[in-house]
């Protein structure tokens, strides 16, 4: 069925692919048009083909297999389409002066003897100019789009690839498509490679080796957590990568050295490839801790003893010697770490030591790398804490998702001491830029759990400033009294011991139910947060219960568990706002997890002020969907109120379940871990003991107890290929020869 009409009420476009339904009006009356255009625009006239289908819902439309724009004929149809703002400096104004003085010639005017509008009323030479920039444009870009298209890029890629290059694209696509990973939001080398290949790039292009080494470093840093990779190793994965062998790939890191893009070492016995951002983070942080361990600048003004004896009662606290020992070194010592397992009296000592610097007259800050962690550390010591990134004052940029702060080693901290919690949390990157904000006499208090499970980025910067014997350390280990009747913080720490945990004691806060297959396990955790928990606890399924499980997939991995509890906990109703994204659905009143930095989301505080930045790990809950717009609005545990579009969503998902990773630097009174057979790799002793701690009230555990059993005995911790250890090493005996 061929059909020609005008388009008269456009009603949905999806600008992933095109998608569109629309009202076409024909001879025959209005038609209901549905299929995938390039795009739609009131006005426009088409001439379509396809087939009538019958819609349950929608009634009868035709499902277009094919179309041609056909440029408008009629004065009053020209007057629309040039009125409709497709053409540069052309308004309903003008597009009426336009029709007046060349009635059904306007279009041919317009588009090829352009000079001629000078005679319209209201348009001058230079907006000639543009009228012919926006018609060679026009075309243009058809014809581009055209060809993106045919490579396998969705509209919107392709639009986007078109808005950064424009008259350049076929040259970009043609002769380097790998620029498009750097330019173009949404491409990857894997994409860029499929582009390239299917323009018939040669498949042992310098271009293709760098972007894939590239490429597989990122994923090592993003996946695995390492700072750099072996050059060998490294050369085999971009080899069976991309099929390309490897005395080719050997010539392209000098290229890569050349541009800044890679940093080669070989400064401990083999040859290391860094991402160069890597290297300078981490031979900034040996570098800067050296020197601010070795600085004299700060002097302790008081008797430390006297204070300590005096803080602890103020304090109405008994401290073992340890602890003591622990507090002192964090006036005796530039910089100092400590570290222990929960109930062992870390947020005890940060408040001896923050009472004390207050009482002398020392300014302090505290902060964490998250938002909860922070508010969770403010709540225990009633200080004000920041994230790390709100401390420095993190400044957006326009053009890229780095930013930058304010506080830097130009402008540093005016503070005295520095105490940061939740240290097995920060990377590499984060570490540098808090470093970059100190001034070197500024004490520094490390504090953190070494057993928790590393980073999320790259590195392992809390085991490394251990290992490298260089700063002060000292490890908590005694449970407070007050503890020793949980038996989640004791089960914690023999599970962190090799020991199997107390299970099933009466009035205890730590269970175990057995079961059968990861089936029956996935629907005891589904019966225990929506029925059996909030009944016998009084808990809020959304705002109490978290269930923590090792993987995303599988039977009891995040996927499913979510997918089910949405319906269960948060069903679809007739008054119920939903937005389907990609293959996520979202409803007012879910529970919701960030699960990528970004740090231009903006929000509003208490005091009405625009702050900036959505960490890795923020939970909340929907509050809004505006379905028109695509956009849903999340309120976080934190009370900020932030505002998603559809391009933002990417990194927002469910979070009825998360990943015990995800956990970190969290706390929940209820906590329910499914145990199932899975990934190997994931099933080690720390990941069970992250999980663990991360409850307050009660756990419960759920499923094969033989699971549970051999992660305790999996004491294998999964190394990250990092130098930090050896280059504080390296530097601190350098400051100690110049000295």
């Amino acid at each position: 069925m061929k059909l020609t009409g005008e388009v008269i009420k456009v009603r949905y476009v999806n600008e992933e692919n095109g998608y569109s339904v629309f009202d076409l009006n024909t001879s025959d009356g209005e038609i209901k048009i549905v299929g995938i255009f390039d795009s739609v625009n009131i006005g426009e006239s088409l001439e379509v083909e396809g087939e009538f289908t019958y819609d349950n819902k929608y009634g009868e439309q035709l499902n277009v297999s094919s179309y041609q724009k056909k440029l408008p004929s009629s004065t009053v149809e020209i007057e629309k389409y040039l009125a409709s703002g497709i053409i540069s400096t052309i308004g309903p104004k003008n597009a009426s002066y336009i029709v007046k003085q060349f009635g059904k010639k306007s279009l041919d005017i317009v588009f090829d003897e352009t000079d001629k509008l000078l005679e319209v009323r209201g348009i001058g030479k230079k907006s000639i100019e543009k009228i012919k920039k926006s018609v060679e444009e026009l075309k243009f870009s058809k014809n581009i789009l055209f060809h993106l298209t045919g490579l396998g890029i969705s509209l919107s890629l392709s639009k986007k690839i078109y808005n950064i290059f424009r008259e350049n694209t076929l040259e970009v696509i043609n002769e380097n498509p790998y620029k498009l990973i750097k330019n173009v939001k949404g491409i990857g080398f894997l994409k860029a490679d499929e582009i390239a290949l299917k323009n018939n790039l040669d498949k042992n292009s310098p271009y293709r080796i760098e972007s894939a080494i590239l490429y597989v470093l990122t994923q090592k840093a993003i996946n695995f957590g390492h700072v750099y990779y072996p050059k060998e190793k490294l050369t085999n994965e971009v080899s069976k990568l991309i099929g390309v062998e490897t005395e080719l790939i050997e010539p392209v890191y000098m290229n890569l050295l050349l541009s800044s893009e890679v940093v080669i070492d070989n400064s401990f016995e083999e040859s290391n490839i860094y991402l160069d951002y890597l290297y300078v983070s981490e031979s900034y942080i040996a570098s800067k801790l050296a020197k601010m361990a070795l600085n004299d600048d700060f002097k302790i003004l008081f008797d430390i003893e006297k204070e300590i004896k005096e803080a602890i009662k103020s304090l109405s606290i008994k401290l073992s010697k340890i602890q003591i020992d622990a507090i002192k070194s964090c006036f005796e010592e530039n910089i100092s770490i400590i570290t222990g397992g929960p109930g062992t009296g870390k947020t005890t000592i940060i408040n001896t030591i923050s009472k004390i610097y207050l009482d002398n007259g020392y300014n302090i800050s505290l902060c964490a790398p998250t938002g909860r962690a922070a508010k969770r550390i403010e709540e225990t010591t009633g200080i004000e804490a920041k994230t790390i990134h709100r401390m420095l004052g993190y400044i957006p940029s326009s053009y890229d998702d780095i930013g930058h702060f304010e506080y830097n080693e130009d402008n540093p901290l005016d503070t005295d001491v520095i105490i940061i919690d939740e240290m097995s949390m920060v990377d590499v990157v984060l570490f540098e830029k808090l470093l970059r904000g100190m001034k070197d006499n500024t004490r520094l208090v490390i504090v953190g759990d070494v057993d928790q499970l590393p980073s999320v980025g790259a590195g392992n910067v809390l085991r490394d400033l251990i290992n490298s014997k260089k700063i002060k350390y000292t490890k908590l280990v005694d449970i407070f009294r007050q503890s020793e009747s949980s038996n989640i913080i004791v089960n914690a720490h023999k599970i962190n011991n090799g020991q199997e945990p107390i299970l099933n004691e009466k009035n205890s806060d730590f269970f175990f139910l057995k079961t059968e297959t990861p089936a029956i396990t996935r629907n005891v955790v589904v019966d225990l947060i929506s029925k059996r928990l909030p009944n016998a606890y009084g808990y809020d399924f959304s705002k109490d219960i978290q269930i923590l499980t090792q993987s995303r997939k599988g039977i009891c991995g995040v996927f499913e568990l979510n997918r089910l509890l949405q319906d269960i906990l948060n069903p679809k109703t007739e008054t119920t706002d939903e937005l389907l994204v990609g293959n996520k659905l979202f409803r007012v009143n879910d529970k919701v997890m960030q699960t990528k930095n970004n740090y231009n989301l903006s929000f509003f505080d208490s005091d009405g002020e625009e702050n900036f930045g959505v960490y890795n790990g923020d939970m909340g809950h929907i509050i809004f969907i505006d379905k028109s717009s695509k956009k849903l609005t999340v309120e976080m545990d934190d009370n900020r109120v932030i505002d998603y579009t559809l391009e933002d969503l990417d990194n927002l998902e469910l979070a009825y379940a998360i990943t015990i990773h995800k956990s970190q630097g969290s706390e929940f009174k209820s906590v329910i871990i499914p145990m199932f057979d899975g990934y190997k790799l994931l099933q080690t002793r720390n990941l069970l003991y992250t999980a663990i701690t991360r409850a307050k009230e009660n756990i419960v555990l759920v499923g094969d107890k033989n699971v549970m059993n051999n992660m305790i005995r999996n004491n294998t911790i999964n190394s990250r290929y990092s130098n930090l250890e050896n280059r504080i090493k390296h530097f601190y005996g350098l400051v100690e020869e110049l000295l």
